[in-house]
């Protein structure tokens, strides 16, 4: 029998659910007019697990509490309960001047792909040295999503 060395080397995920209305501009569709979404965003980080005995994360990758401060601080508190428009929808400005807390312009059509690419973007340069974004998987619909891999 062969004898290895385990790594700490692993994956850890956490799950996020968030309601969200978008538009889509110009879209032969349905998704041309304003609707909603209840996704879920799986996290998906790699790394080592920490060995310093004594410490609060001692034998974690990231406590899934400083991982869902993250994710909240990057993501939730603007996406969550918003309606996201593309910057170059012809009414974006009118929609935008609604008196309304949570509307979001971005330079992008708000597919769920495009919406992943984004998150990435958000997280990759928070995350501490030691710890890789592996993977985003948001799901617009209980059968569909998009998924985006380091």
């Amino acid at each position: 029998m062969e004898h290895f060395a385990l790594s700490n080397y692993l994956t850890v995920t956490k799950i996020f659910r968030f309601e969200m209305a978008h538009v889509l501009t110009s879209h032969d569709g349905l998704c041309k007019n304003i609707h909603g979404h209840s996704y879920k965003l799986y996290v998906t980080l790699t790394g080592e697990t920490k060995n310093s005995p004594g410490a609060s994360d001692d034998g974690m990758l990231m406590d899934f509490s400083e991982l869902k401060k993250l994710v909240n601080e990057q993501i939730m508190n603007t996406f969550d309960h918003a309606l996201v428009i593309n910057q170059n929808a012809p009414y974006a400005q009118v929609l935008n001047d609604l008196p309304f807390e949570r509307i979001k312009l971005v330079p992008f059509q708000p597919t769920c792909e495009n919406l992943i690419l984004h998150f990435a973007k958000l997280l990759v340069p928070k995350l501490p040295a030691d710890i890789r974004l592996n993977r985003l998987r948001l799901f617009e619909t209980e059968t569909s999503y998009a998924e985006w891999y380091a």
